[in-house]
């Protein structure tokens, strides 16, 4: 009973945190370092997400991983979809609207990039952990290969490629690059 209760908990908050992280996508904030890295919000609750993903992999197995990561594939996809609806239903949006208009290429991007990026997380992670026997090693070496595929991918889709498509903001190469 109490994996079953686990592996529940473990679905849920991946679903938010990966909910969430379109949220907090839309705020840019720069990180300084021995340099200045200019990014999204989004990344604190994505970093949340590949920790869950290998949790569960680690506890569970891949299949258990690509369940995990396919329903929070079908949790962004409800949260495009109601965004969607909730901009076209009549009244006065309070400010809501725009806001979801522009989380639209955020949205979408994010389902690309999440589905890839962690079916390549649970690759490399079992990968990693098969070879080295080390639940350390395995997490952090594959979420800091793919963490930064899915940044970089996002950034490029949610602020350029797709709001070029759909409508939206375009921010230059150069601000989505550094």
């Amino acid at each position: 009973m109490t994996a079953r209760i686990d592996k529940t908990v473990l679905i849920a908050v991946y679903a938010g945190l990966l909910g969430f992280s379109n949220i907090a996508a839309t705020k840019v904030i720069e990180i300084q370092t021995w340099t200045t890295w200019t990014t999204t919000a989004g990344i604190v609750p994505i970093a949340g997400a590949f920790l869950i993903s290998d949790v569960c992999v680690e506890r569970y197995g891949q299949d258990a991983g690509y369940r995990l990561v396919r329903g929070g594939v079908i949790t962004l996809i409800a949260v495009i979809m109601l965004s969607q609806l909730v901009i076209r239903l009549p009244g006065d949006g309070n400010g809501l609207e725009p806001v979801l208009a522009q989380s639209t290429p955020i949205l979408i991007a994010s389902v690309a990039t999440i589905a890839f990026s962690q079916w390549a997380d649970i690759e490399l992670f079992s990968f990693i952990r098969n070879k080295t026997d080390n639940p350390i090693a395995a997490n952090l070496g594959s979420t800091m290969i793919t963490s930064l595929i899915d940044t970089t991918g996002f950034a490029g889709l949610a602020f350029v490629i797709i709001p070029s498509l759909i409508g939206g903001l375009v921010l230059p190469l150069t601000a989505v690059a550094t």
